[in-house]
């Protein structure tokens, strides 16, 4: 007995639609502190907004301390020189390692405020046409693939940067359900072609 046109087009289109479900990416993870501190260790010394800033404040703290040196030890002699330069150069190591350990805690803080007494957060993340949907207990948004800045590996870690200094944090270890090689090769190749078509169109 034969089939239908009808049933012959139902079979099709439940068989394009089981396909299109197989071939959705999704990762679903969970972040937690250790992730921030890890990342914001990270950033601080790769960003370039944030290296501007510790350059501008070093800067600062140099030309005060060039500007006590003449006002209380410029005619003390070599010795006294010599004892200010080591201890400018100390002083700005210190303040550069307290500044580092500054903005750690401080994105550590922010995200106690935000997530309140919940040990990690759990997102899942699902590859369209257009870009990322990220989705949270508290949010949804969409990221567009022209929106993601660059994605940097790492062996335990992958941040995928939507802004210079804000990126989501992927944690191999923390993913719960999905393929973590495979969601990160899958958005590697969607931003890479992205960069081919728009140097093409250049």
């Amino acid at each position: 007995m034969g089939i239908t046109v009808d049933q012959a087009i139902v079979s099709t289109e439940n068989l394009i639609l089981e396909n299109s479900q197989a071939t959705i990416m999704h990762l679903t993870f969970n972040t937690t502190a250790d992730d921030i501190r890890a990342f914001a260790g990270y950033i601080y010394t790769r960003s370039k907004t944030l290296r501007r800033s510790r350059l501008k404040n070093l800067a600062l703290f140099a030309v005060t301390f060039t500007l006590l040196y003449f006002a209380l030890f410029r005619h003390r002699g070599l010795h006294a020189t010599l004892s200010w330069c080591v201890l400018s150069v100390l002083a700005l190591i210190v303040l550069d390692f307290l500044a580092h350990r500054s903005y750690i805690k401080n994105c550590v803080k922010l995200y106690h405020e935000r997530e309140g007494d919940r040990e990690s957060r759990s997102s899942t993340l699902v590859i369209t046409e257009t870009g990322i949907n990220a989705a949270s207990e508290e949010i949804s948004t969409e990221i567009k693939w022209a929106g993601i800045h660059r994605i940097d590996e790492l062996d335990d870690r992958t941040y995928i940067f939507v802004s210079p200094i804000t990126a989501i944090i992927i944690s191999r270890d923390a993913v719960t359900d999905g393929d973590y090689r495979a969601f990160i090769d899958a958005v590697k190749k969607h931003v890479s072609d992205l960069s081919v078509r728009a140097i093409t169109k250049g």
